[in-house]
């Protein structure tokens, strides 16, 4: 019994030769179509790799940053805020601070938010630079609230808040128990016209003798008192004839009897008598 196989089980002993696995089509394309994946997975991880190194090449990181347009912002504020935004990951193992993945349009739309910006353009320039154009909306008077400080329009409309004064502004010392809401106006209609008149006629007629640098506001708006770079404050009626009690306050100014460090205010309100102590 040449050949014939040893084995303790009954159906072997008959078969002439050992079994042997068939390879017909089936297991054929399998084997294909194993090794075609293969392929594409080898050839996925070379083209990752290879993104990798380019994304990542010290050349292409954007370390220039370039602002320009600014009036009121820092730009070392804008720069901040910029590479805190460039240092997020991007793809889980990219970040955003590389010339190609960097998004001009997600920069300029986080400036926009932070500045309450008119406009902001932000261009990338090969390999490594960021060109950022700011147009900021016009701020006349910084209002002061509760500790906070906020740059505001002609109109009374608030652009953004600042850290603290930054001796550019006229400062709205607002002491008043009113506190806007949101979407509320700060000032009404006939409050903003006592400012801009005050604030107008200041720079008009009193500003050559003394600076205008802020006017406190409480509920009182016949009391307003403006305060002043030569050590005392004005006393103003915000609900009078506010021109007439400019005129007041410059005739005396121009009258020479009053330096400045020899008294603590002077009172404007009653007409053509002026108190001051």
């Amino acid at each position: 019994m040449i050949g014939r196989i040893k084995t303790h089980k009954n159906w072997q002993r008959h078969v002439p030769n050992r079994p042997q696995r068939l390879y017909g089509s089936y297991y054929g394309e399998y084997q294909k179509k194993r090794r075609q994946r293969l392929i594409r997975i080898i050839w996925l991880i070379a083209i990752l790799l290879l993104g990798q190194s380019i994304f990542q090449l010290p050349f292409l990181q954007i370390k220039n940053i370039n602002v320009s347009g600014n009036q009121d912002i820092d730009p070392q504020e804008v720069k901040l805020l910029v590479a805190s935004k460039l240092h997020t990951h991007k793809y889980l193992i990219f970040k955003n601070d590389n010339y190609f993945l960097a998004s001009s349009d997600a920069l300029a739309d986080a400036l926009g938010q932070q500045y309450n910006l008119s406009a902001v353009t932000v261009k990338k320039k090969f390999p490594n630079s960021l060109e950022i154009v700011l147009k900021e909306k016009t701020s006349q008077f910084i209002w002061q609230k509760d500790g906070t400080y906020y740059l505001m329009d002609a109109k009374g409309a608030l652009n953004r808040q600042i850290e603290a004064n930054d001796n550019k502004h006229l400062v709205l010392d607002d002491r008043r128990s009113y506190k806007p809401a949101e979407n509320q106006d700060v000032f009404r209609s006939d409050e903003l016209m006592a400012i801009q008149s005050i604030s107008e006629i200041w720079q008009a007629k009193i500003a050559s003798r003394a600076a205008l640098l802020g006017i406190v506001i409480t509920d009182d708006w016949r009391q307003l008192e403006l305060q002043t770079d030569r050590g005392y404050y004005v006393k103003l009626d915000g609900q009078g004839d506010i021109a007439q009690q400019m005129d007041n306050l410059y005739n005396v100014l121009t009258a020479g009897n009053i330096s400045g460090t020899d008294i603590s205010y002077i009172d404007v309100r009653f007409a053509d008598k002026i108190f001051f102590k």
